[in-house]
């Protein structure tokens, strides 16, 4: 802020609150005694709190006044995202360590105080409190050095009921943009499963029939899974008798790239649909494994396992970008034959039953969701004639660009919410979302008092913490 507006106060929040963390959850000492629900990290948002998963810890009753948030409370994270904050109005509940419990002094604006942490957060002005490399904190010596851009008494509720006004108007519009994308979202379920079931072009008499195409390339025909439902022309197989499947390169220390080195995709470069190859790692490769485990434009590769079940067997094709390159042995390479257009299989992999048929073959008796090139030999392949496949790929690309025009629109539409957020928040503490009131008792006289009461306060001895 290059100049103070008339009547406001620059302030550390240290002297507009008090601040303190939360209780560090011990397993060992968990008696059961005095439980009590309590706020973690992940129930804390910008602006509100998420209720959905509350735990319950042990709290004994002398460390209630220390963790326990009452009405009016901020709380900000101290870790995660650090300061994102939100202001408490529910019953009393305790903190988790990982949550800071700022308490407003008279006078201060719990909403305010929160909008400034906001504000100070999307301009970058927190980071610099940061500790951390990988995982950033925000320890409480540096949160009570946050400076607070301070108007008076009066004008902070002014400026509260500004923004949440504008905010409440973002929110509208995000609430319609997502449910938008979540529409679009079904629009491409629906556009895939119909490529994959025969109901997205008509079937032409006149092709030649998957079963013939099959039988031309030493594929075995199967009965199906919806065999029943067949349409005209189309046959099963299995993954196997139509692609050729491997594995990858396994890393390890022999394969620092020294002599011989290839280009080599990991799980990370590998989306839903799509490549990520802003980042290419390189590997150490011996005799004959170019040709062995080089990639060649229209194989699909396949994330083998992933903790979460819907990213199993996540997939995008190859399309040469890189030559020559291999891959891990995390990834699943399948090359379709000649009864199979490489895009037809990319769609077909992405359709809403082919992805319930994949999730089937990674489960296991273990809880643990992983693929190998055996299970994917075994899965079954709805095949149409050649030439169909080919109507199918050009007709789901003609739609589904209308759906990606959309969901680009949609993501432009939230980027330019959030943008109009960080210029209300800057309007509002630089002083130009609402007027000044020369009536409004001035910041400074305000500081004064909190300073002049806080000295006269008598000074409290901290009470020596006991074992639970």
């Amino acid at each position: 802020m290059s100049e103070m507006p008339k009547g406001w106060a620059m302030a550390a929040l240290n002297e507009v609150a008090e601040t303190s963390l939360g209780k560090m959850l011990d397993a060992k000492r968990q008696t059961g005694e005095h439980p009590r629900p309590y706020l973690r990290n992940i129930n804390v948002r910008w602006g509100s709190f998420d209720l959905s998963d509350i735990a319950e810890m042990d709290i004994a009753p002398h460390e209630l006044d220390r963790v326990l948030a009452l009405p009016g409370d901020v709380i900000a994270c101290e870790g995660g995202e650090p300061g994102r904050a939100a202001v408490w109005r529910g019953q009393p509940i305790a903190l988790q360590k990982a949550l800071h419990r700022i308490r407003p002094v008279p006078g201060i604006a719990p909403e305010y105080l929160a909008y400034a942490l906001r504000a100070a957060s999307s301009t970058k002005q927190l980071d610099r409190l940061f500790t951390g490399t990988t995982i950033k904190h925000l320890p409480q010596d540096k949160l009570r050095q946050v400076q607070i851009p301070l108007a008076p008494t009066g004008e902070q509720g002014r400026i509260v009921e500004a923004v949440e006004e504008a905010f409440s108007k973002l929110d509208a519009g995000e609430i319609g943009l997502r449910t938008g994308r979540r529409l679009l979202k079904r629009m491409r379920e629906s556009v895939l499963s119909a490529a994959v079931t025969g109901r997205l072009v008509p079937q032409d008499p006149t092709d030649a029939s998957a079963a013939t195409l099959l039988a031309g390339v030493g594929a075995d025909a199967i009965e199906g899974p919806d065999s029943a439902t067949t349409p005209f022309g189309w046959a099963w197989s299995l993954l196997g008798s139509v692609a050729a499947i491997g594995g990858g390169i396994q890393k390890q220390p022999s394969r620092f790239p020294i002599r011989n080195s290839a280009p080599f995709l990991r799980v990370a470069n590998v989306g839903r649909g799509k490549l990520d190859l802003s980042e290419v790692h390189e590997i150490e490769v011996f005799d004959g494994e170019l040709e062995r485990f080089g990639l060649v434009k229209g194989d699909l590769l396949v994330v083998e396992g992933n903790g979460s079940p819907d990213q199993i067997g996540r997939s995008a094709l190859w399309r040469g970008e890189i030559a020559p390159c291999v891959h891990q042995n995390h990834l699943i390479r399948v090359r379709p034959g000649p009864a199979l257009s490489p895009s037809y299989l990319e769609l077909y992999w992405n359709s809403p039953a082919a992805a319930r048929r994949i999730q089937a073959l990674a489960s296991s008796s273990s809880g643990l969701h992983t693929l190998s090139t055996g299970k994917l030999k075994s899965l079954p392949v709805a095949v149409p004639p050649l030439a169909e496949q080919l109507r199918i790929v050009t007709e789901v690309e003609r739609q589904l660009s209308f759906v990606e025009a959309c969901e680009r629109a949609v993501d432009v539409g939230l980027a330019r919410s959030a943008g109009l957020r960080r210029s209300v928040l800057k309007a509002a503490f630089e002083g130009r979302l609402v007027p000044q009131d020369p009536s409004d008792e001035p910041a400074s006289v305000l500081l004064e008092r909190i300073r002049t009461e806080r000295s006269a306060r008598p000074a409290t001895k901290r009470r020596k913490r006991q074992s639970t």
